[in-house]
């Protein structure tokens, strides 16, 4: 049985959660200077090569709803492989309740009022990122259905390109910052309520075998290496009015693509670290 410290893991990720998600959507959507900063790293992104855009863009396309479909058909059959049907059920749920209550905020719910002129290309309503939420819910969902041995070689495939979704929807003037935290935060909340539910069903369980120091030591470097980028982003944010024209919405672009990478990185370790030591057994 999980112990009690581990429910409040899953119990607080999800207000963090609702609190980061409410805060970012009313200080970027809500605000005018939150819209003309995000307006003006979107322009920016379109200052870019357009060979890296092509490359966001193809990888973009690669989310569709056929490799939508068959994430969540595998994910689903990890769990019913492992003879845990609500494992399963816990894995392909991340995944559909993250995209469908990303799409429900972006179309119906949270409205984007027009608090500042801007090109009818950067003025759409585009929080939360689907493409994003799609990402990190499968990131999410891997941690929930893979067995604890396998997990690192698991993450060492698909967390690098969840976490880099983020960024490559600004790089291709798809979103702005906003709406790639806006992602990550449903996803995060989402995969944290089916931990808790897995939780308090009695499924999840304390890894007993041997440690995985490299694993360990990875983590920890991924986890350095994204706060010092985006310290340095932020510090770079400082310089930013003293710019201005091109030069400042190609340095708002840079800041907010790191941040977003950074972003989406730390959003992953952190639900990562909820499942650290701690496993669904498979039924024998």
């Amino acid at each position: 049985m999980t112990s009690i410290r581990n429910l409040s893991r899953w119990i607080w990720l999800p207000v963090m959660s609702i609190l980061v998600f409410a805060a970012i959507y009313g200080i970027a959507v809500l605000t005018s200077q939150g819209q003309a900063f995000e307006n003006a790293a979107l322009a920016g992104s379109r200052l870019e090569a357009p060979a890296f855009i092509t490359e966001a863009d193809d990888e973009l396309a690669a989310i569709s709803y056929t490799s939508l479909a068959v994430s969540i058909v595998v994910v689903f059959l990890i769990g019913l492989i492992r003879r845990r049907p609500r494992l399963a059920i816990a894995g392909a749920g991340t995944i559909i309740v993250s995209v469908l209550a990303a799409e429900a905020f972006k179309r119906i719910i949270l409205p984007r009022p027009a608090l500042v002129q801007a090109a009818a290309d950067i003025s759409h309503n585009s929080f939360p990122s689907g493409h994003t939420t799609i990402a990190m819910s499968i990131l999410m969902a891997t941690i929930l259905v893979v067995p604890y041995r396998g997990r690192g070689w698991a993450m060492f495939i698909v967390f690098t390109w969840s976490t880099g979704i983020g960024a490559a929807t600004l790089a291709a003037h798809w979103h702005r910052l906003s709406d790639t935290i806006g992602g990550d935060m449903i996803a995060l909340g989402v995969g944290s309520l089916f931990s808790l539910w897995l939780a308090r069903s009695g499924d999840i369980v304390p890894w007993r075998g041997k440690s995985f120091p490299f694993r360990t030591a990875l983590v920890v470097f991924i986890a350095l290496f994204a706060a010092v980028t985006l310290a340095l982003a932020l510090a770079f944010a400082y310089f930013l009015p003293t710019l201005s024209g091109a030069d400042y919405q190609s340095g708002a672009y840079q800041v907010t693509y790191v941040a977003a990478s950074a972003a989406s990185t730390m959003t992953g370790l952190v639900f990562w670290w909820s499942w650290h030591r701690l496993q669904v057994p498979a039924k024998s």
